[in-house]
């Protein structure tokens, strides 16, 4: 071997120059604390191990963790959607329930002047 590692130093393995080298196998149960670099041929973007998809983890199982989060942030939408059509029809209730007492009192208070004029009249 002559004073080599027969290991390949991973600092220029890991390097974009180097074509044809593939990353061990990494677990996915296993937490590392700093993801494998992409190969340049995958690059597309990525920055210390993450893609613009999501994490290198998210990316290898197909799993898009930015879809569990979207509900979070669309779940207290939904509800004050709900809510607004809910207030709004209500409103439009009391609007129309509005409308009829008006309607109500300005007949009643017509009858009430007819009558006062009625009087004013003995």
């Amino acid at each position: 071997l002559g004073g080599r590692s027969p290991v390949p130093d991973l600092a220029l393995a890991h390097g974009p120059g180097v074509s044809g080298f593939q990353a061990p196998p990494v677990s996915a149960r296993i937490v590392h604390s700093e993801p494998a670099p992409l190969p340049a041929e995958q690059h597309d973007g990525a920055v210390g191990g993450l893609s613009r998809q999501g994490s290198a983890f998210g990316a290898s199982t197909g799993f898009a963790p930015h879809a569990s989060r979207r509900k979070l942030y669309d779940q207290p939408l939904s509800d004050w959607s709900a809510r607004h059509v809910r207030n709004s029809k209500q409103m439009d209730r009391l609007d129309k329930d509005c409308e009829v007492l008006r309607c109500e009192v300005s007949k009643c208070q017509s009858e009430v002047d007819r009558r006062a004029e009625g009087f004013r009249q003995l």
